[in-house]
């Protein structure tokens, strides 16, 4: 066991780790953590069952661009100014602008970034690394946030909101078939305030926290692509899930202010 650690500001007075039994995942274990170390290690989660399908416009082609393994960042110069998208080597060498917006996410596989705010008709933009526009989805006044790519670069999950007045019950989890354009709508609720979507390292499951309504406490759920939603936990407040090799990790709270590192594993 690790010590326990005294939290700054919030009052929780700890952290462990613990992995999840039961019929559908392994044994229990439990080790204390520090609080700010589940903050920084946890980031993202989301999804439901699919209920409508759209799509997307389509535009240019990755064929003739190559992929890239530099990074992908956001930069302005004032504050409220909107960034200039560039691509970099890890050590800042090789820089290349990509075009101003915001929120670029470059897909495992080197060949696309996706970004929020580009200045087209579209509130979601997917464009080549060369800088090409692939497909433009929902509407540029809709609020787009937690942009993940499903490991095989095939996928991307995030969260719209259509209509920010009657945010936040009404976000919707949207996935987009990157091949195809087809969007699905696969959660609706409160899904932005407690991590973004993760997906599985083999890309055909997602997990993500979601209040479906007022007055409940945020849980993990579990989707397998084109499949019903399994609800993970029910228990306290769970939020921030992370799947990775050894399973899905999240943060569990107790009303106490205690707070444990928690992992389902298969």
């Amino acid at each position: 066991h690790m010590r326990t650690s005294r939290l700054s500001e919030s009052g929780a007075r700890g952290v462990g780790v613990r992995q999840l039994g039961g019929s559908l995942f392994g044994e229990v274990m439990r080790r204390k953590l520090v609080t700010l170390l589940v903050a920084a290690a946890l980031a993202a989660g989301l999804l439901l069952v699919g209920v409508g399908h759209r799509q997307a416009t389509a535009g240019a082609s990755t064929a003739s661009c190559p992929r890239t393994s530099q990074l992908a960042y956001s930069a302005a110069k004032h504050s409220g100014q909107k960034g200039m998208i560039w691509l970099a080597d890890g050590n800042g060498a090789g820089r290349r602008r990509l075009r101003r917006a915001a929120d670029p996410v470059l897909s495992p596989n080197g060949e696309m970034v996706a970004v929020t705010d580009f200045g087209g008709s579209g509130g979601l933009g997917l464009f080549t690394v060369c800088g090409g526009l692939v497909r433009q989805l929902f509407s540029s006044h809709d609020t787009v946030t937690g942009v993940t790519w499903s490991p095989d670069s095939s996928v991307v999950a995030a969260v719209v909101a259509a209509n920010p007045d009657q945010a936040p019950f009404h976000e919707k989890l949207e996935l987009v078939e990157v091949a195809t354009g087809q969007v699905t709508s696969v959660a609706t609720g409160f899904l932005s305030g407690w991590g973004g979507p993760t997906f599985s390292p083999k890309s055909d499951q997602l997990a993500y926290a979601n209040v479906p309504k007022v007055g409940h406490s945020p849980n993990i759920w579990s989707v397998t692509l084109g499949h019903p939603a399994v609800q993970l936990t029910r228990s306290a407040t769970n939020q921030y899930p992370v799947w990775g090799p050894q399973g899905l990790l999240y943060q569990h709270a107790l009303k106490s202010g205690t707070t444990y590192l928690d992992r389902l594993a298969h």
